[in-house]
């Protein structure tokens, strides 16, 4: 069934097939049910399907004069109706409503036993660039893409990647508190039992480390370049370190390691020695940390490399889902945003998987979700017009 030709379904079809086998309506609704107008499953599903037809990120209307006109004539997007609905849902709400989407999306999916026992969870951040001064809580902040800082929002993302699946689970917006993303953490390990992290070298503290270890996760991450483990140090034992992994290297090792003790020098553990391994792969210059006394040397380095797919992640968000694009301005409203974006990536995920003969997100808003909804102008308004009549030439429950 995975190669049913594209041309026999449209993409309302499989979005709503989708949405409604996991029980996301359900979901929403559980967990925050509306007092008056449409159900919040209601908003959230136009929401997302703004997202993945682009409508709320107005690309397709060049003009600034068509823009809002749309926004003031369309329910699904109108501006102050979309702040005041998005700001009702609060952050431990919208986190649930991916937890829960996701732990009944995972047992309909053919995921081995290895990818399962490999599952990680994956923590790292991207900016979130606005313009203007009205944003609420926006501040200065990194953004590695353009190599300097914007006025904008550090959006803190939590994923678990199991075999060929990825998924959002969490977000946090300029807070980098280390008990904030160990709760992340922890969270993650209770609703799908899995105990391994990977994260990029910014988290760097060995307080954070130590805290890691002693409440039993297995993590993978690299030295900075102020670390005394890197080549880049002019530490006496790194640079005794990287002599002999180079000699190694020499002897047609492709990984050589090492088992080292540190200090926690900060926090609340200060004083107290935590034992390391230190991975060193040929023609890479980076050093390896882990915990992981028991998996070899590759599959330290693997773990670590797999946390490239939340980079992937925020890539196709950016382009293709509207992670950028803000027409709210309160900052609960902008998390509720956020996770829209996420509802929508994992929605695109589980069509392509169906799919393979389409590569990437924006093939598949080109050729499949465009074909949700027409934009139709006239002389006095713009409107967003979802098509709701196609043929069934299948018995689509079969594509679950």
């Amino acid at each position: 069934m995975n190669n049913i030709p594209l041309s026999e379904h449209s993409g309302l079809q499989l979005f709503n097939l989708f949405w409604s086998k996991n029980n996301t309506s359900k979901i929403i609704d559980e967990i925050q049910p509306k007092k008056s107008g449409n159900d919040f499953s209601s908003i959230v599903k136009n929401l997302t399907i703004g997202k993945l037809i682009g409508c709320n990120s107005l690309d397709e209307l060049c003009s600034k004069t068509e823009k809002e006109i749309l926004l003031s004539c369309n329910t699904q997007i109108h501006r102050s109706n979309l702040s005041r609905n998005m700001n009702k849902l609060n952050h431990n709400k919208q986190t649930t409503i991916l937890t829960r989407l996701v732990e009944c999306i995972l047992p309909t999916l053919n995921v081995g036993k290895r990818a399962k026992e490999d599952a990680l969870q994956i923590l790292d951040g991207s900016a979130l660039e606005v313009t203007g001064e009205t944003f609420e809580d926006a501040k200065w902040v990194h953004d590695s893409r353009v190599g300097g800082t914007v006025w904008g929002y550090e959006v803190l993302t939590h994923m678990i990647n199991i075999g060929e699946y990825s998924f959002p689970i969490n977000s946090k917006i300029n807070n980098l508190d280390k008990e904030d993303i160990i709760k992340m953490f922890e969270d993650g390990r209770t609703e799908f039992g899995i105990p391994r992290v990977a994260f990029d070298a910014g988290f760097r503290s060995m307080d954070f480390f130590y805290e890691l270890n002693n409440r039993g996760f297995k993590f993978y991450t690299k030295a900075t370049m102020n670390w005394h483990w890197n080549f880049h140090s002019f530490d006496r034992q790194t640079d005794q370190l990287a002599k002999l992994a180079k000699q190694k290297f020499h002897r047609n090792h492709q990984y050589v390691e090492f088992i080292v003790e540190k200090e926690v020098d900060e926090g609340k553990n200060k004083g107290k020695t935590m034992t390391l391994r230190l991975v060193f792969v040929k023609d890479d210059k980076r050093v390896f940390i882990t915990n992981d006394f028991d998996s070899s040397a590759k599959k330290v380095y693997w773990f670590y490399c797999r946390r490239w797919k939340i980079e992937e992640m925020f890539k196709e968000e950016k382009q293709n889902l509207g992670f950028e694009k803000l027409t709210v301005r309160k900052i609960n409203a902008i998390k509720t945003h956020l996770m829209t974006v996420f509802l929508a990536f994992i929605f695109c995920q589980l069509i392509l998987k169906k799919f393979p003969s389409i590569k990437g997100i924006k093939l598949l808003v080109r050729n499949v979700i465009n074909h949700l909804a027409e934009i139709i102008i006239s002389t006095q308004r713009i409107i967003v017009k979802f098509v709701k009549n196609f043929k069934y030439r299948f018995a689509l429950e079969k594509l679950i």
